[in-house]
């Protein structure tokens, strides 16, 4: 259970934080916002009573701690990708025509691995 919320609250955070950094304006208040308001629930709280309505077993347990667990995430590509999308090699390849989601995927992501790997073993 355990290493796949993980990896599910990963990949929720990583896109949710990718989207709000790199388009920034009212596209990152937005979504900052809703990680604010899912942050202000506490989590084990909010888990159990997720998983008392949604039953037994272990697919509602997991839906349970991966609905409260990507905030974090977020919270860490949002601030990554703020810091790497003004480097150098970034503005190269703008230069030279890539896209949005090549910047995102190919460029800037790569770089900002790192510090989610090291939330996400903790």
């Amino acid at each position: 259970i355990g290493l796949g919320v993980v990896a599910i609250s990963v990949l929720i955070g990583t896109i949710i934080g990718s989207l709000a950094a790199f388009y920034g304006g009212i596209v990152d208040e937005v979504l900052m916002r809703i990680v604010d308001v899912f942050m202000a629930v506490p989590f084990l709280i909010a888990a159990m009573v997720l998983t008392a309505l949604l039953g037994k077993g272990l697919g509602p347990i997991t839906v349970a701690l991966t609905t409260f667990g990507w905030m974090g995430y977020a919270r860490v590509v949002r601030s990554e990708i703020l810091r790497i999308r003004e480097m150098d090699f970034v503005n190269a390849a703008r230069s030279y025509g890539a896209g949005d989601f090549r910047l995102i995927v190919f460029h800037i992501l790569p770089n900002a691995f790192f510090p989610v790997l090291v939330l996400a073993t903790m």
